[in-house]
């Protein structure tokens, strides 16, 4: 990955960092990373453990930020969220959810959408 590209995309996790805090998100870990893959953001929402991928795009060229999104992607970052609630020694029963942010510079403007639950089979 680019220098460029890196930069961008942190910048966008610190700004979903910023704006999940604001709407009352405690945050507990950030580019937590196993074998599998990375998880951006991981918080807590009213008890509820959120997992949280945060895609960030200057421009449609290389299709929309909720493009990047693929199944084998899903599937990668799934597969994360079992290591994290296994590493962490969760409990089987509790509520989880994948909440999906996407982040588009338009003239230098940021356009966050938040997208909760959006992948199927996750909670």
């Amino acid at each position: 990955m680019s220098n460029y590209r890196r930069q961008l995309g942190d910048w966008g996790e610190k700004l979903a960092l910023k704006y999940l805090e604001k709407i009352g998100y405690k945050i507990l870990d950030q580019k937590w990373q196993t074998r599998e893959g990375e998880i951006d953001l991981i918080a807590l929402d009213q008890g509820t453990f959120v997992f949280i991928e945060v895609k960030t795009r200057r421009s449609n060229r290389f299709g929309y930020p909720a493009e990047a999104i693929s199944k084998n992607k899903q599937s990668k970052i799934i597969k994360c969220i079992e290591s994290y609630l296994v590493k962490n020694h969760l409990a089987q029963n509790i509520q989880i959810r994948l909440d999906v942010i996407l982040i588009k510079l338009d003239k230098n403007k940021a356009q966050l959408q938040h997208l909760k639950n959006p992948v199927e089979n996750c909670s």
